[in-house]
């Protein structure tokens, strides 16, 4: 895993041999189904909260059947709101690029992120790469603690200004977008 643990990712402590205690945290695992059994090789699809440790969660189960296990292979088939039922080829981009079917539209990105919607005046602002005090003030108030960042949009027709993350209870601008 990439999570850091005393500044270290955990797959650098692994490879070097340093036993370390991975972090606890609320996971939650649903539609697990058994694809296959060949052998030793148990093929499972799940579906899982996001962040979960797929690998802790082998891992366990291998000690709950008092055999061991280890992941040979792992695929994520879906992060929300993309899949591996709308993704293209390298072969087949040209051709989904003429029928424009191979792009998610900006502002359908980052779904649990807050929206909110500007004008006139903060509008300008915010492609300044400034964030207007009303706005800032505003999403004090009314964001969301749990919400991961909050997108930008005009009022005037949609699109996606900016992308602001919450920082010691402020909001800064992560990207502002400028379109032609």
């Amino acid at each position: 895993s990439a999570v850091k643990v005393n500044g270290k990712k955990l797959y650098e402590s692994a490879r070097a041999n340093i036993p370390v205690e991975p972090p606890k945290k609320a996971m939650t695992f649903h539609e697990v189904k058994l694809l296959e059994i060949k052998g030793d090789i148990v093929k499972v699809f799940l579906a899982c909260s996001k962040g979960s440790f797929v690998r802790t969660w082998v891992e366990q189960l291998g000690e709950m059947l008092a055999t061991g296990a280890t992941v040979v292979s792992l695929r994520r088939t879906n992060s929300i709101p993309y899949s591996i039922e709308k993704a293209v080829t390298l072969a087949g981009l040209p051709e989904a690029d003429q029928n424009g079917t191979h792009w998610i539209p900006l502002e359908e990105t980052l779904p649990d992120w807050w929206a909110y919607k500007v004008e006139g005046q903060e509008e300008k602002l915010l492609k300044n790469g400034q964030i207007p005090h009303r706005v800032e003030r505003f999403l004090e108030i009314e964001c969301p603690e749990k919400a991961p960042g909050v997108k930008v949009h005009s009022r005037r027709d949609g699109s996606l200004l900016a992308l602001l993350t919450r920082e010691n209870h402020r909001f800064t601008i992560k990207r502002v977008f400028s379109y032609s």
